[in-house]
């Protein structure tokens, strides 16, 4: 896989996404629960969200 500009977007999208709909409204105890918590809203990502 290559780099391009188009998917360096698309992927700071994704991350921008992550941080404003899971990261930022949880305060996490630790770095199991970070990790749940964002396994769960990145399958959810992946799998569920309207498109």
């Amino acid at each position: 896989m290559g780099y391009s500009p188009e998917k360096n977007g698309i992927v700071e999208r994704v991350i921008r996404t992550l941080k404003e709909q899971c990261v930022h409204r949880h305060r996490f105890e630790a770095i199991q629960h970070a990790s749940r918590v964002n396994g769960d809203w990145i399958r959810f990502y992946n799998t569920q969200r309207p498109r």
